[in-house]
């Protein structure tokens, strides 16, 4: 049933991020943002935002069943960014007080993934 979950909330998620990528893209085509990657920045904003708007609500006002947690948290927004994920987990690292592993996780996961995707294209060039 989680994989289940997790891969109609995947399907979800995904479809929303290219529709959100293909609707911006039509209106960015005559402007200076042609260059910059303002769709994928927006679609990581809003995913951080409805992650820390949902988890807040949950907190607060209802609780979110494991099945709807997964649906959720793992599939529609996991799909839709993985920024959200990544920057809950680095909140919490700070939250704990654990600014040594905080610092660590945003590098390892920001610089250290670019220089191998590099590396890569390199490698395959």
């Amino acid at each position: 049933m989680t994989l289940l979950l997790v891969m109609l909330g995947g399907a979800i998620g995904a479809t929303a991020r290219y529709s959100i990528v293909r609707f911006i893209e039509q209106f960015n085509t005559n402007n200076n943002l042609t260059n910059f990657p303002i769709a994928i920045l927006l679609i990581n904003i809003i995913g951080c935002f409805l992650f820390g708007l949902l988890l807040g609500f949950s907190n607060k006002y209802f609780v979110f069943n494991d099945n709807l947690k997964t649906l959720v948290f793992s599939g529609i927004l996991a799909s839709f960014t993985t920024f959200s994920t990544f920057n809950h987990e680095l909140l919490q690292l700070i939250q704990n007080n654990n600014y040594l592993a905080a610092t660590n996780y945003l590098f390892l996961s920001v610089i250290i993934p670019l220089i191998v995707m590099l590396l890569a294209l390199t490698l395959a060039s």
